[in-house]
């Protein structure tokens, strides 16, 4: 409990550090694309910056104090991520909605709600200039449809907003649903990029190969949803990371280094060993035996056999 809590917001012990304005872009896309409201209701809250009497409770002042003190409490802290203020999403969402509901237009958000639209689609045809030795072009060409889906979603949310205050009700709920759903499509889109991330296929070929009940080794990271996967334990090679203070507590499981593993691949019957792109290289310059039964844009699983 001290180290997960008090040691990370006080140190830098998980190398998560950031500036004290590392949140501010995470809570603006967070938000996004109701910016305007939001800001507005966080810079004019609406209430009386004096307290009324002793007995009186205001919620909508608990509100805005929880928004403001979560969000400075942690861009104070040593370690940072951007999860860390997802708390205040909900709050400030009720917040933009009041302000909303007292007859304040949302004209502010439709203008960033159809920037966003723009930007989405300009990144979408420009997708392939992203491409590279660690995002293949096949997978950008594949998110690229769903990224232009996400546009048109959001441009059909900006028109609503700009249709006027007749139906402004009905237009400003519309609006929310295109632009939940524009943003869910990027999320299901991106799974188009699921491999170069997850160890599903990886796994699958593991199975196929009938390798499932072999040691199985990673060299240089730890891939956690391979152990999820085969539902086994993966045998780790020159890596900790946050796995640290188990390894101090229980010094016996403590990752092997590149030579013992080197010696143990040697005396194995059967084994697989999973490599970033680059440290294969360096161990197959070693002579040591080994069949390539997967290979990725990022990594690549051989079998001792």
């Amino acid at each position: 409990f001290i180290h997960e809590h008090f040691e990370r917001y006080t140190s830098t012990v998980h190398n998560r550090e950031g500036s004290i304005f590392y949140f501010v872009p995470f809570l603006v896309i967070g938000i996004a694309p109701w910016l305007a409201s939001a800001a507005r209701a966080m810079i004019r809250p609406g209430f009386g910056w004096k307290a009324g009497a002793k007995d009186e409770f205001d919620a909508l002042r608990l509100l805005w104090v929880f928004v403001v003190l979560t969000f400075v409490f942690f861009s104070l802290g040593d370690s940072k991520l951007p999860s860390y203020i997802q708390p205040v999403m909900p709050i400030v969402a009720l917040l933009a909605g009041r302000s909303m509901t007292i007859g304040r237009s949302p004209r502010g958000d439709a203008w960033i709600m159809l920037l966003l639209a723009s930007l989405l689609l300009a990144t979408g045809m420009a997708s392939t200039r992203f491409a590279g030795d660690n995002l293949p072009v096949e997978y950008l060409l594949g998110f690229r449809s769903w990224i232009v889906a996400a546009a048109v979603a959001l441009y059909l949310g900006a028109a609503l907003l700009f249709a006027g205050s007749r139906h402004a009700l009905r237009n400003t709920a519309l609006a929310g649903m295109f632009a939940l759903l524009g943003f869910q499509i990027i999320g299901w889109g991106y799974q188009e990029l699921a491999p170069l991330r997850s160890s599903a296929d990886i796994a699958e070929q593991i199975e196929a190969q009938g390798l499932a009940d072999v040691p199985i080794y990673s060299i240089s990271k730890y891939p956690h949803s391979l152990s999820f996967y085969l539902g086994k334990t993966i045998r780790l090679v020159d890596h900790t990371g946050e796995l640290e203070m188990g390894i101090k507590a229980d010094p016996d499981r403590k990752p092997a280094t590149s030579r013992q593993f080197i010696e143990r691949w040697q005396q194995e019957t059967q084994a697989v060993a999973l490599f970033k792109l680059r440290d294969y290289d360096e161990y197959r310059a070693l002579g040591l035996p080994m069949r390539v039964i997967y290979r990725g844009p990022r990594k690549i699983v051989v079998a001792r056999r």
